[in-house]
């Protein structure tokens, strides 16, 4: 992907309709050309809205949006749900279209859901096919999610989208996908903001430290280490920020490359700097 849709703009927990207009307009300005939305953020309609003021060709953007885990019941739930958010969006194609996450809601967790996925993959695969959708992809799938649609789908995930940073990095889930040609998208690259909080707000004095101190040797801010750690993993990232002065730091990230020296200490933060994993969202593990 080029470097311009290798870092998005992420719009989680922009509910307020101005405030994500007035948000996503600035990303564009900024340069953004990948925007990340889904039907559970409720705000597709200000991404939309967005996408028309914001002055670039619809053309040149990649819009993404996820399927909710509320409509994962059956194929035509799927597929009437991808028709609200094209109005909602205000366009004719959605670049990208995400099954969210490997459960349906208020169904058990231990009972298998291989059926609502494959009715779900399905629906994805029939808006690709007409056109209203260009590709589709999974968020939070594991392996044996993966392996379902694999062996039972027409086509392959354009792209897995998962929590990724130094304290959460699924090497299997990685792996399994680099190895069937589809492609990674971190969330949570800063761990929610955890990972570049100062002591004085809370953040973790040792690990700020590590950071830090590798931030420093390329000049860099520690947001910019952590979004170039994932971008030298060849994973792209969608970091979100209401301050311009943010997006375009998180958007500058091609003046350093880290070295291989400081990419294993950042690898083995767990295995040998003495951290604990912390996963900041949902762990799809426990999805049957």
């Amino acid at each position: 992907m080029e470097m311009e849709m290798r870092i998005g703009f992420g719009t989680f927990r922009l509910r307020s309709h101005a405030d994500a207009v007035r948000t996503v307009c600035a990303a564009i300005r900024t340069g953004y050309r990948l925007i990340d939305t889904a039907q559970v953020y409720q705000n597709e309609e200000a991404v939309g809205d967005a996408v028309q003021q914001g002055g670039v060709p619809r053309s040149s953007l990649f819009i993404t949006t996820k399927v909710s885990p509320k409509v994962m019941t059956s194929q035509n739930a799927v597929y009437l749900s991808v028709l609200e958010s094209l109005k909602k969006l205000k366009t004719d194609y959605i670049d990208l279209v995400l099954i969210h996450w490997p459960g349906t809601s208020k169904r058990d967790i231990k009972i298998p859901n291989t059926g609502n996925r494959l009715a779900a993959w399905h629906a994805l695969e029939q808006l690709k096919q007409e056109g209203k959708v260009r590709e589709i992809g999974v968020s939070n799938f594991t392996p044996a999610h993966l392996k379902e649609i694999l062996q039972e789908g027409s086509v392959t995930p354009f792209l897995n989208q998962l929590e990724i940073h130094p304290l959460c990095i699924p090497w299997e889930t990685m792996r399994f996908c680099t190895e069937n040609g589809i492609r990674l998208q971190a969330y949570s690259s800063l761990g929610e903001g955890e990972l570049v909080k100062t002591p004085e707000n809370g953040g973790d004095t040792r690990l700020g430290k590590v950071l830090d101190d590798i931030a420093d040797r390329y000049s860099c801010s520690r947001a910019q280490l952590l979004l170039r750690w994932a971008l030298q993993h060849n994973i792209s990232v969608i970091p979100k920020s209401s301050s311009e002065v943010r997006m375009k730091e998180n958007l500058d990230l091609g003046f350093f490359a880290i070295g291989n020296d400081d990419m294993e200490i950042l690898n083995k933060l767990i295995e040998t700097g003495g951290f604990a994993q912390k996963k900041y969202c949902w762990d799809p593990s426990t999805v049957a």
